[in-house]
């Protein structure tokens, strides 16, 4: 293959500009550690938040998915029955510490559903002017907008 490359002009530039970027939330949690972060605070304005900021640069919207947990599906009961080790039951607040362990405190479904809420706020606050960030919030989205196009948006949801 080396002797072909002469042959084929190659040029990277880097990840090319996209219209809508879509992450799964849940994926972004597991994936982004809390290193070095004492308070989910910490961890929202040093890693989550920075991170879904620089997906904005690259698109002109980002939409963020997030799980969500049903106590009465088969998703749930075969996820109890796999579940192990210990679980953190633990209120998620901005000044809360975050915990040593990261996995034990995404076993729990509740957890999860107060860190997905936190990071909603805080996403929509610290968004982009310029751009679209949708977020899902339950049932229903939550759109941070420039006001010019927030009719075109108002509407929306999953």
């Amino acid at each position: 293959m080396h002797c072909l490359e002469q042959y084929v002009e190659t040029t990277y530039n880097g990840r090319p500009r996209t219209d809508v970027s879509i992450m799964d939330g849940a994926v972004l949690v597991s994936i982004l550690k809390p290193v070095r972060c004492k308070v989910f605070g910490d961890y929202t304005a040093k890693v989550f938040v920075p991170y879904i900021q620089r997906e904005q640069n690259q698109a002109q919207r980002v939409d963020i998915v997030w799980d969500q947990y049903f106590d009465n599906s088969l998703k749930a009961q075969t996820r109890e029955k796999r579940s192990a080790g210990p679980t953190q039951g633990r209120c998620v607040k901005l000044s809360s510490p975050v915990p040593r362990k990261w996995k034990p405190l995404l076993r729990l479904n509740e957890n999860k559903t107060e860190l997905f809420k936190l990071y909603n706020s805080e996403l929509i606050t610290s968004a982009t002017a310029d751009k679209y960030l949708v977020v899902t919030n339950g049932d229903t989205a939550l759109c941070s907008t420039p006001l010019s196009r927030h009719d075109q948006l108002s509407s929306l949801q999953p």
